[in-house]
């Protein structure tokens, strides 16, 4: 084992780069421990082992043995009781009065869910805390990057020690005993999505992965085990991922305004949770703008003025060079293109607002359909329709705009639409593996699983034509081997 503590502190890097899981110098003793069992687990010399992370040539199971091994993944029911009654009490009731009277649909996601007991508790809560639930449509999502971890979650079976901090009558009540062991009751496992996702690599808000739109996050006890650089990285992407009003529940020991800073911080029951106002952020921005005027104006000596670049600025000044020049054409990709690049950092207020100004002077039906997916990501799926629909009729020959429409349709729970605008982008691209596998989705969200399963088989036929780390088009950056197993684990 030379060689691999030798290279611990390439290790800690290459981990901390692609699982933010950072390990300083002081820490390698339990790295080490950890990489060795990660190998174990996996049936791998520990050399071998060693040089695969050095690589990142890694399964998603072997990632996942990684962070199970390099992080506490221990959990129980109703953990920090604190913050379940700010959600119960404050948080619910604020987000069914605002829904009462739209779409009645409440988005939560249990981010790094670990073995399901804080899902299960979020579905416990919705059930007694909502007496109309089934005229409610809940999405409830549950992520994490141990596949072991999800597999016992969809099993919903627990030990006592999951109830440690619960009463008898929780147990009683909502789940089923049998040899020792506690299931939860079918009516809150058929609550809950299972997927897998890595925090700091997968893309998100994601409309194809359905991470998009959140009422609720929990991100609870993970963000512990984060480099600053990944925790600001991540905390910017659960940002983009809520609605407008939406709320951020953290670790009661993760709690920061450096790294939160975006958000509101509120406070009741001896807990305090996040929650996103984009209107106070704008508002806050335009007056510190105000005040660097002011203080410009304020200073006696003349200096070059220095402006930051904003991707609106970059809109105007295409239109100043329109104006002047018949050749514009090359400035006009170049100020796309900037945008584009802010649309793919993850800025995605940013991005719209300057996409927004640049539809008003060009009907560029690429603008368009990225309009459609930044309303769409953030659940206003009026607007991402209507945006959508001006591109098609732009290029009415683009998959990718039909597939677009498809999925917002789904999301509106309009299948029959759904399914016309998913059919519409195979018969203009036969090979759309994702349109199949959206078919599929929606086809067992009806029950149809006789069709779903020949969407699915198509899905899988066309991916196994692909190298196994070649990027699925209009997934949102799923690899082919990954989107194979995602296909297989439901089909």
């Amino acid at each position: 084992m030379k060689q691999m503590r030798d290279n611990l502190a390439e290790i800690s890097r290459k981990i901390e780069e692609n699982l933010g899981i950072h390990f300083p110098q002081q820490k390698f003793q339990e790295l080490e421990r950890g990489i060795i069992q990660a190998a174990r687990e996996n049936h791998s010399d520990i050399e071998l082992f060693a040089k695969k992370i050095l690589n990142w040539r890694m399964t998603d199971d072997e990632i996942g043995s990684i962070a199970k091994f390099l992080t506490i993944g221990e959990t129980y029911f109703f953990r920090e009781l604190n913050s379940f009654n700010f959600f119960e009490k404050i948080i619910l009731p604020d987000i069914l009065k605002k829904k009462a009277n739209s779409n009645r649909e409440i988005r939560i996601w249990s981010a790094a869910c670990s073995t399901g007991e804080e899902v299960y508790t979020i579905a416990i809560i919705l059930k007694r805390a909502i007496p109309d639930i089934h005229l409610w449509k809940i999405k409830l999502i549950a992520t994490d990057i141990n596949r072991d971890f999800l597999q016992k979650a969809e099993t919903g079976i627990y030990r006592e020690w999951s109830f440690r901090d619960v009463g008898d009558d929780i147990k009683a009540e909502y789940f089923e005993k049998k040899d020792g062991f506690y299931k939860i009751k079918d009516e809150f496992k058929s609550m809950v999505n299972f997927l897998y996702l890595n925090l700091t690599e997968d893309k998100y808000p994601s409309f194809s992965g359905d991470i998009h739109s959140m009422d609720v996050i929990f991100c609870r006890n993970v963000l512990i085990y984060f480099s600053p650089e990944k925790i600001k990285y991540v905390a910017s992407r659960l940002y983009e991922t809520l609605n407008d009003g939406g709320y951020l529940i953290t670790g009661q020991t993760e709690l920061s305004d450096i790294y939160f800073k975006d958000f509101n911080a509120v406070s009741h029951f001896n807990a305090i949770v996040y929650k996103k106002d984009a209107y106070r952020n704008i508002e806050k921005n335009e007056k510190i703008a105000i005040v660097d005027k002011k203080n410009e104006l304020k200073s006696k000596k003349p200096h070059p003025t220095v402006k930051r670049f904003k991707a609106e600025d970059s809109v105007q000044r295409a239109l100043k060079k329109e104006k002047k020049s018949l050749d514009t054409k090359s400035d006009e990709i170049y100020n796309i293109d900037n945008i584009i690049a802010i649309y793919k950092e993850g800025k995605y207020e940013e991005a719209l607002k300057a996409l927004l100004d640049y539809s008003r002077i060009n009907r560029n039906p690429r603008v368009f359909a990225l309009i459609a997916e930044i309303y769409a990501n953030h659940g206003n799926f009026a607007s991402a329709q209507k945006y959508c629909l001006d591109a098609i009729s732009m290029d009415e020959f683009n998959p990718q705009y039909h597939y677009l429409l498809g999925t917002i349709y789904k999301e509106e729970a309009k299948y029959d639409e759904a399914f016309n605008a998913l059919r519409r982008a195979i018969y203009l691209d036969k090979d759309f593996i994702m349109a199949y596998y959206m078919l599929g989705i929606i086809n067992l969200t009806k029950g149809n699983s006789q069709e779903a399963k020949k969407n699915f088989l198509t899905a899988l036929e066309l991916v196994a034509r692909l190298k196994s780390d070649e990027i699925i088009p209009y997934s949102d950056g799923i690899p082919a081997g990954k989107m194979a197993e995602m296909i297989s684990s439901i089909s």
